[in-house]
């Protein structure tokens, strides 16, 4: 039966994450809506700027409809925008609503890092970069 979603080649080493968001409730039912709202945006884009994240979805170079929402960020230095699929980020959110503690962590060589906590229990997951 084929797989919702694509296998992924199995990673020989983690690239430097040297972007770090924390996800709060806030930010988890915003990006749903917006996805809901976007439901073509197939895409979500990380930028950062002087220690200001911000997470778009319907990035594009031309004009499109687009809804920015503003994260709480730690990052190494300016990140420009690296993409991932916003669908999946969705479904992942909408799985772990009980989680009491999810960041993401960003690298720019292309990989993301969403990680949850559930009283003892943590989950993890990776998206890869889409190149845009």
């Amino acid at each position: 039966a084929p797989s919702v979603i694509p296998a992924v080649p199995d990673l020989k080493a983690l690239p430097p994450f040297d972007s770090d968001l924390t996800l709060d409730d806030e930010f988890v039912s915003k990006f749903i809506k917006s996805k809901g709202a976007l439901a073509d945006a197939d895409t979500f884009t990380f930028t950062c700027k002087d220690n200001k994240g911000q997470i778009i979805l319907g990035y594009s170079n031309i004009n499109t409809n687009r809804i920015s929402i503003d994260v709480d960020c730690t990052c190494e230095s300016d990140v420009d925008a690296v993409s991932f699929s916003a669908t999946y980020l969705k479904e992942i959110l909408v799985a772990n609503k009980e989680a009491t503690d999810a960041t993401l962590k960003i690298s720019s060589q292309g990989l993301s890092h969403i990680s949850f906590s559930i009283d003892n229990y943590e989950s993890n997951y990776y998206l890869v970069e889409i190149q845009s």
